[in-house]
């Protein structure tokens, strides 16, 4: 888990990065000046910029990481839908929760639908099938 606290406090995107670097050594350090400029139109450079942007700008690298990971392994939302009368079935894949419940709230009489949760899990990426409430009470 990201302890996202460090970062309250951060300028509010969008930011526009410029970069401008010059061979001035100070230290036998790479000198450089980073510039953001906000929605305000508010330019500053990178050693006057609030300490929570600069923990930000540092932590992007891990942020995109994790922000992979979630998507790779993110679950995913199924109607499995049956035909009480022929037993016919059907599934569905949906974006949210809320789209499974609205495709269950329209389905044609005789037919009835349950959400099913798809979960896939490091380092196998097996797909685990749950019911919606099984998944709820792993939360």
């Amino acid at each position: 888990m990201i302890d996202t606290d460090k970062y309250e406090g951060h300028t509010p995107a969008p930011w526009e990065l410029i970069t401008n670097y010059s061979e001035e050594n100070w230290d036998n350090k790479w000198v450089g000046s980073v510039h953001l400029f906000t929605t305000l139109g508010i330019s500053f450079d990178v050693v006057g910029v609030n300490e929570t942007d600069v923990q930000l700008m540092a932590d992007a690298p891990l942020l995109l990481q994790r922000l992979q990971y979630l998507e790779k392994y993110a679950p995913t939302f199924q109607v499995f839908a049956q035909n009480e009368e022929d037993m016919e079935e059907e599934y569905t894949q949906h974006g949210s929760l809320k789209e499974c419940e609205e495709y269950i709230a329209v389905l044609e009489d005789g037919w009835v639908g349950r959400i099913e949760v798809i979960e896939y899990y490091v380092p196998t990426n097996n797909p685990q099938v749950k019911t919606l409430e099984e998944w709820r009470n792993e939360e």
